[in-house]
């Protein structure tokens, strides 16, 4: 985390850059828009040509910029990934570095609440079946799907998209009311992101 926050300051040359902010639910310190970059994996990442962050763990990177398209460009292992992140004025906008891809979204601003917003996101090229609590959806590749749910425990089941084999099955544990996103790729276990939600596999 030290080392982290070190490399941050140093590339940044902004104060206001972060690792691991406090609440991780998408609010600047000094009002103006945000950038949450949500990084599973070592990452290096450049806004607008400049770069503001090389973190060497999972972080959180809190990063200050002006409202509208931003330039993105995040490296895994030294490959480029560049993405257009539409930056709101009000609330974040999050790119999400997991170990199956990479997916955008914006944090709109809520009141704090005692629940938590999940979205389920499917990478690669095919689709998947999910049951939550007994309720089921049927996503295909690259479609998302954001719910709310409550503190506590919910059983999941994730299957191929066309039922037959079963992935994973376990619990999604949601801890807290910041932002959750978990991503799905077939034959995987879901991977899930963020400092409120995480994965208990099911004991068999």
């Amino acid at each position: 985390m030290l080392i982290a926050l070190l490399t941050l300051l140093a590339l940044s040359g902004n104060p206001e850059v972060t690792a691991d902010g406090p609440d991780g639910r998408g609010v600047s310190e000094s009002g103006g828009a945000l950038l949450i970059v949500d990084a599973e994996v070592p990452v290096e990442v450049s806004v607008d040509s400049r770069p503001v962050a090389q973190v060497f763990s999972r972080s959180s990177v809190h990063v200050p910029v002006r409202p509208g398209d931003r330039r993105v460009v995040i490296y895994v292992g030294g490959t480029p990934h560049k993405l257009l992140v539409a930056v709101p004025e009000k609330g974040a906008a999050r790119v999400v570095v997991g170990r199956t891809g990479i997916t955008t979204h914006v944090d709109a601003p809520t009141d704090a609440a005692d629940v938590a917003k999940v979205e389920f996101r499917v990478v690669g090229n095919e689709g998947v079946r999910v049951t939550l609590d007994q309720q089921r959806y049927r996503l295909s590749a690259g479609e998302n799907q954001a719910l709310e749910l409550d503190r506590g425990e919910h059983t999941l089941e994730i299957r191929s998209g066309d039922g037959t084999a079963v992935f994973a099955v376990g619990d999604l544990m949601v801890h807290g009311t910041g932002p959750v996103v978990v991503q799905l790729s077939a034959g995987r276990a879901p991977e899930v992101i963020g400092r409120t939600g995480s994965w208990q596999p099911a004991v068999r």
